[in-house]
């Protein structure tokens, strides 16, 4: 007798934790894709180019960075960086906005005046 509630305790919980589960990702899915909000970023001879200049505090920011430069590039915001580039290579930044501001943005590998500038998150 012990045996059998003991195995329909475990088939409950485990029951539970299953269904708690399939919540939890189908919730946290939802979510994070409202959240994302994509921003072009373009290299070029001449300097960057942006989507977008501002986003609102809370969201994430996904920077697609493409480098259509002759040179070999990199992508920095904030703290995040991309690798070096050769020209036509992509990359995708991942950056939390959570505090209002400004973040700097700029080349910083074989660039000169025109590779830098400032993201607003509001």
């Amino acid at each position: 007798m012990r045996m059998r509630i003991a195995l329909l305790f475990c088939a409950v919980v485990a029951v539970g934790a299953l269904a708690a589960a399939a919540l939890l990702d189908r919730s946290e899915a939802t979510t994070q894709a409202a959240l994302i909000r994509p921003v072009d970023v373009t290299i070029t001879d001449r300097g960057i180019e942006l989507s977008r200049s501002s986003l609102d505090r809370g969201l994430i920011a996904e920077f697609r960075v493409v480098n259509e430069s002759s040179e070999r590039r990199n992508f920095v915001v904030g703290v995040e960086s991309t690798d070096l580039l050769a020209p036509g290579e992509r990359e995708k930044l991942i950056v939390d906005l959570q505090a209002r501001g400004q973040l700097a943005y700029r080349v910083t590998v074989n660039c000169g005046r025109g590779f830098e500038g400032l993201f607003t998150v509001v």
